[in-house]
């Protein structure tokens, strides 16, 4: 989809595949950067300019498989011991803080939630289901180490995200050629 929305506004820039938190500072610190996807956050707001939406963020707890972890709602996820929620600039650590959870452990740049849960380091990990699958896949873990405790966190519509020193005409290109997007692409 974005190489699709590249080639309608005449760009070519590379696309680079780096750590979320990486882009994120980099999206932060340099003009003319995008990143894609990103939550839009009442505390992101500000922060940059947004084209979008171009996809749904539905991000569910994950148990272990075997756990005898059961939980029917938020409620009862606050009373597990431990939450891998991501680092703070994340979503889901911005969402379950947002929503009183006090018992997240918050993640460095190398770790994911999913990880964390295979690995027994945490109760919970909060994941989108595709983003869970390919965490699974990406370290040989076997697909159903995990399970969608069908309790979901948040669902949040995703954009792509430019550095503020970008130009509003480059903004306004984008935002013409979005109609390819598709929220159930992603």
């Amino acid at each position: 989809m974005v190489k699709a929305i590249q080639k309608r506004a005449g760009n070519d820039d590379p696309i680079i595949i780096q750590s979320w938190g990486r882009s994120y500072q980099v999206l932060e610190q340099k003009p003319n950067h995008a990143l894609f996807s990103m939550s839009r956050l009442p505390q992101r707001e500000a922060l940059f300019k947004w084209v979008g939406p171009i996809a749904d963020n539905e991000t569910y707890f994950f148990k272990k498989k075997g756990s005898d972890i059961d939980i029917k709602n938020l409620e009862d996820a606050k009373k597990v011991k431990l939450i891998g929620a991501g680092a703070e600039t994340n979503v889901d650590f911005i969402e379950l803080k947002s929503k009183g959870f006090t018992n997240l452990s918050t993640l460095d740049t190398q770790s994911n939630p999913i990880n964390l849960v295979v690995n027994n380091r945490v109760d919970l990990g909060g994941s989108n289901p595709l983003t869970a699958l390919f965490h699974l896949k990406k370290n040989n873990f076997p697909l159903d180490s995990i399970v969608n405790t069908g309790v979901q966190v948040f669902s949040v519509p995703l954009y792509i995200a430019f550095s503020l020193e970008t130009s509003d005409e480059v903004i306004r290109s984008e935002e013409h050629t979005s109609e390819l997007q598709s929220p159930n692409t992603i």
